[in-house]
């Protein structure tokens, strides 16, 4: 099995998304060392083909793409888009965080937490005569990032929360039935594990999180948990806690006043030393210089 790669972005503070269109889209997918690895994101992906051919790969599975094809990846959910051999293909992203924008959206007792829930369930990989209403709202909320006219961002933010709610009620089906992708996409056992140990360590990183919980929960022994997860990621499953935890703390820094040792508290770390070690490890400055410039989006992508 290939190895993944995390490719983490970062969401300006006054932004609902982190976009990429235009020209930053054509390129040769799946032919340089950035793009031939399958990955994972910490956010959700919504793309869309405007031109080209290839294939969809999520987890093991192999889906043909061309123009007008839509993506929808959850968080946490190992894909990659490659070209056909030698051409270019022409692709626009955004970027949401679902948790984050539904808890700040609309009211907890809305049930957001379901919602999410259904977001996160699968990933599509539709047409555009399967999705005309979807693809709408999507190309309209690219057109309102590019342009930038006066009162883009509300309206940005009510696209957001459309786009999101198109997608549960696309997911619904899968709700309260047989997860397609343990069905008919051929994903290995151990691929499903990895996915829940990814979800595991997001809902818990505010712990002491071991790996013999992680196992413990999934009913596997620590040995077979640390060699899928080195097979499959060029990180350890210690290295990838510590990702989690920066990147909730980047949150905290940006979002609440509040001191840098409640963050570290917050997030997982007991340690002072430890937090600012590893925070500026990954994010190239230490937590104090990151709150005085936390407008910047930045890319991180651990290297192997």
């Amino acid at each position: 099995m290939k190895k993944l790669k995390l490719k983490y972005y970062q969401i300006k503070t006054d932004e609902d998304v982190f976009a990429i269109l235009g020209s930053n889209g054509i390129r040769k997918y799946g032919c340089d060392n950035d793009s031939k690895d399958n990955h994972y994101h910490n956010l959700l992906e919504i793309g869309i083909c405007r031109w080209g051919n290839g294939k969809v790969i999520v987890n093991s599975r192999e889906i043909p793409f061309d123009e007008e094809t839509l993506l929808v990846v959850p968080a946490n959910l190992a894909h990659n888009i490659i070209s056909n051999t030698g051409s270019e293909s022409f692709w626009e992203f955004i970027y949401i965080d679902s948790e984050n924008f539904l808890s700040s959206y609309v009211d907890r007792r809305k049930g957001n937490k379901r919602w999410l829930e259904i977001i996160n369930l699968d990933y599509l990989i539709l047409r555009k005569s399967e999705s005309s209403l979807f693809v709408r709202e999507l190309d309209c909320l690219m057109d309102q990032i590019r342009i930038q006219e006066y009162g883009y961002k509300n309206c940005v933010r009510g696209l957001v929360f459309t786009i999101l709610m198109e997608i549960v009620k696309m997911n619904f089906s899968e709700a309260y039935g047989f997860h397609k992708e343990d069905i008919d996409c051929g994903v290995s056992n151990s691929m499903l594990k990895l996915k829940k140990i990814l979800t595991y360590i997001d809902e818990h990183y505010m712990e002491d999180i071991r790996v013999s919980d992680i196992a413990d929960s999934l009913y596997v022994s620590e040995a077979y948990l640390r060699r899928i997860f080195a097979e499959n990621h060029n990180m350890t499953m210690v290295q990838y806690i510590n990702y989690v935890r920066i990147q909730k703390a980047c949150r905290l820094l940006r979002q609440e006043d509040i001191t840098v040792f409640e963050v570290a508290t917050r997030v997982g770390f007991n340690n002072m030393s430890t937090f600012n070690k590893n925070f500026k490890s990954i994010m190239g400055k230490t937590p104090k210089a990151y709150a005085k410039d936390s407008n910047c989006t930045i890319l991180i992508e651990r290297k192997s």
